[in-house]
């Protein structure tokens, strides 16, 4: 009984709201039509602000400009981004090759 009433307050909490700060805005420009390029040059002033303040791009930042790169056909740039998300994350190397791969099968040179 005693354990039955010690779990109970921890049951009527409420879970707090977490902040997405700019987040949202940005990332739902991916899902309206023509705003790949928008959404790139949002995430690469990310990318140079980062830098410039002597910070680490995070990880999937890189990746996810590759592949915005690759909806709009340029695949050169796609490598880079691809490539640049593999050298501060080695982890991420057989995932990049893998898009790559893939990228290839799909017809990009």
């Amino acid at each position: 009984m005693l354990l039955t009433v010690m779990t109970l307050p921890g049951c009527t909490q409420k879970p707090e709201r977490t902040a997405w700060s700019g987040y949202t805005p940005p990332v739902n420009l991916q899902y309206q039509e023509d705003a790949a390029q928008e959404l790139i040059e949002v995430l690469e002033a990310d990318v140079e602000d980062i830098k410039a303040q002597g910070g680490v791009v995070p990880p999937g930042y890189y990746a996810q400009l590759g592949l915005l790169y690759f909806s709009l056909g340029n695949t050169e740039q796609m490598r880079q981004r691809l490539t640049a998300e593999q050298d501060p994350f080695p982890d991420s190397t057989a995932d990049m090759n893998e898009l790559m791969n893939t990228a290839r099968a799909e017809g990009a040179p």
